[in-house]
């Protein structure tokens, strides 16, 4: 986990998975790299909240 992309090479160097941290939807990460706005949500299991996602219907 990191907000920053030496953060990110780390984690690949050490073979670990990676979740960046960033507000808006610019980040310094790879394309496919998950990426959430708010950790504190992410923790306490509110994905989409984290992620900044919009709640959408089922």
């Amino acid at each position: 986990m990191g907000d920053a992309l030496s953060d990110y090479d780390c984690a690949r160097e050490c073979s670990l998975a990676f979740l960046g941290r960033a507000e808006g939807a610019a980040h310094p990460f790879p394309s496919r790299t998950e990426v959430v706005a708010n950790l504190r949500a992410f923790f306490a299991g509110d994905v989409r909240r984290a992620a900044g996602l919009t709640t959408k219907a089922a």
